[in-house]
């Protein structure tokens, strides 16, 4: 009867002893840490461990933890906007408490600075376009004549015809339906906005949001002064843009109004 109760005693404690070493294996495990780059720590970065829905966002100062990490190989995943994403190898045991640094290097290539150039004279009410950017840089240059939409506004103007003959130096001609340019440095232009073969001093070139307009007459005579931002007009060979020089004695750029 003894040696029964002493067997039993033994057996029940081999069975405890056996649970409370299986406890053990099965204890989750914790890694913490910072995620760092060239000595800075960073926040905001993404830190995972692979094949499990375990994960966190490292907080102000780097920190992250996480916890509840089965024992065993495991893989971290961290990544951040701006860097290069890594992984981390990591070999844990049953409730060990481990504390990693996790480096991010930044990438190899930088974005390239951009270089914004202030726009003389530009109105506030353009900033958020670079379209009419030539034109007030041609118009610091004190070279040429220019009209711009406040003061097209101020000239109840109802052609553009009419709008051009408010600069000194400019002819409008007409017969019966027809009409051209003259510029009083240049003679006749008999075709504004043609390069004329047999004359090409005389011609009078015309351009519409910077494109060539071949047909210069017919082009200008269709635009509304409502439509239009700016004119900048050129009366002589010597004051011609290079977009412009070498094909004419002067040009009319007419610059429309966004959804013109």
């Amino acid at each position: 009867m003894f040696r029964l109760l002493r067997l039993s005693t033994f057996a029940a404690a081999l069975i405890s002893a056996s649970v409370v070493h299986g406890q053990g294996t099965n204890k989750p495990a914790t890694i913490s840490g910072y995620v760092t780059s060239d000595g800075e720590r960073l926040d905001g970065a993404e830190i995972k461990v692979r094949g499990t829905s375990l994960g966190t966002t490292s907080v102000t100062g780097g920190a992250f933890s996480i916890t509840g990490i089965p024992a065993g190989d495991i893989v971290l995943d961290v990544k951040k906007l701006g860097y290069v994403a890594q992984e981390f190898r990591v070999s844990i045991q049953p409730g060990e408490e481990r504390k990693v640094n996790l480096p991010l290097p930044k990438p190899l290539q930088s974005l390239p600075d951009v270089t914004v150039r202030e726009v003389p004279g530009k109105p506030a009410r353009l900033s958020n376009t670079h379209r009419y950017d030539d034109f007030y840089f041609r118009k610091a240059t004190g070279i040429g004549t220019f009209i711009t939409r406040e003061e097209i506004d101020k000239q109840f103007k109802a052609t553009t015809q009419e709008l051009l003959q408010t600069i000194p130096g400019i002819l409008i001609r007409q017969t019966g339906t027809t009409w051209w340019v003259q510029f009083t440095r240049c003679g006749r232009a008999k075709e504004p906005g043609r390069i004329i073969s047999n004359g090409a001093s005389e011609a009078v070139q015309v351009f519409v949001d910077g494109q060539f307009a071949y047909d210069g007459t017919d082009r200008l005579e269709h635009i509304n002064p409502a439509e239009i931002e700016g004119i900048e007009v050129y009366k002589g060979p010597s004051q011609l843009p290079a977009i412009a020089r070498g094909k004419g004695c002067g040009a009319i750029f007419v610059w429309l109004r966004n959804g013109s």
